[in-house]
Parts: C-alpha cells; structure tokens; sequence
C-alpha cells in the first residue's frame, strides 16, 4: 500500500501500482477528466464536490501554524469513478483507471479559518462507511510516519522528538498488531484546502 499527498497525484503511478496489483491511497492534488453519464466529461474535483454528505463525525483540529485547537464536524462522502488518461502525459498508457474517491469536509469553519478539506484518491475498494472512515484515517497517519523518517534523517531534530514520534509509532503498533492503525495522535490532523 502506498500513501502519498498531492505530490503523488500522477497518472502513470496510478497505472504502475495497477500493473504491479499493489494498492494506493493518495490526496487529490488536480482535477481529472472523468467519464460522466451517457459518456459526459466531467472533472474529478467538481464531480467530487458534487456527492452529498453520507455521515458527519465530531473532529478536533490541533493548534498548528499559528492556528489555534478547534472543535468542528467532518462531513463524508464518497464514490467510485474512471479516470481518464492525461492527454499530454507521454509516460502514462491511454487506459483509464478506476478509483474510489472519499472527500472528508468542514462546512463551515471558525472565523478567519479555513474550512478542511481532503479529496482522497484509492485503489481499495471502499464501498461502505466503515470502510471510507477507515481510508481516512489511514491517510491521517501519514504525518506520524513522515515525523519519524524526519528524524531519522535529520540530525538537527531534537532527540526528544524522535523518540517521541518513536513512542507514537511503538503504541500504534502494539494496539492492535494486525490491524492498520486508526487512532493516535497524529490521526486527526489535517490540513487546510
């Protein structure tokens, strides 16, 4: 399974993990032609837009960034959709490429904030709520795993936390050692559109 943020949105990688039967969980990061009804075109990010909401869930922001914590509701919805190849991507074959796309989303934000957004891109397939909550949070634990490479590699990182992000990963791990992670501190992070 790869999990990757906007900078993972390229259609020949979405045909290389295809090719190769190896899963994907990735943050929109462009809008794509997609086949509508009675051979539409349609864009993916306004198609997207589009889905009514199917659950809502309460969600607490972190202070990040200057920003303070905040307590707010998610709204959910998703679907499956085609994709369409890029017309001017040499690398990429002229197959389209079916995915399922969850968008998780905050209605309306606090004064001067920025509702949330995220637009997720997947080859699993999620045809439940459980299922496109646990895609979710599969994608929030991202920055756990981000973190704790951080300090692998970087050397002004203060040690304490790296093995902080250590302590994260160990008790992620030992909950439940089968199962991917869905809770943690870094779960319900996320980022503005």
């Amino acid at each position: 399974m790869h999990v990757g943020d906007r900078g993972a949105d390229m259609f020949p990688f979405f045909q290389a993990c295809q090719a190769t039967q190896t899963h994907f969980l990735v943050r929109a990061g462009k809008s794509r032609r997609v086949q509508g009804n009675e051979d539409k075109l349609m864009y993916s990010l306004t198609r997207t837009r589009a889905f009514p909401s199917q659950a809502s869930r309460p969600f607490e922001v972190p202070a990040q960034h200057g920003h303070q914590a905040r307590s707010t509701q998610l709204q959910l919805a998703f679907g499956q959709m085609t994709l369409l190849p890029p017309r001017n991507e040499p690398r990429a074959s002229k197959d389209p490429v079916t995915v399922w796309v969850i968008r998780v989303w905050e209605e309306q934000a606090r004064d001067a904030e920025e509702p949330l957004e995220w637009i997720l891109l997947t080859s699993v397939p999620t045809t439940t709520l459980e299922q496109a909550w646990e895609r979710v949070d599969w994608y929030g634990h991202r920055w756990l795993v981000e973190d704790y490479h951080q300090c692998l590699k970087s050397p002004r990182i203060a040690q304490r936390d790296c093995r902080r992000a250590n302590v994260d990963l160990r008790s992620e791990s030992r909950s439940e050692p089968d199962a991917p992670p869905v809770r943690g501190s870094r779960t319900r992070r996320m980022e503005s559109k």
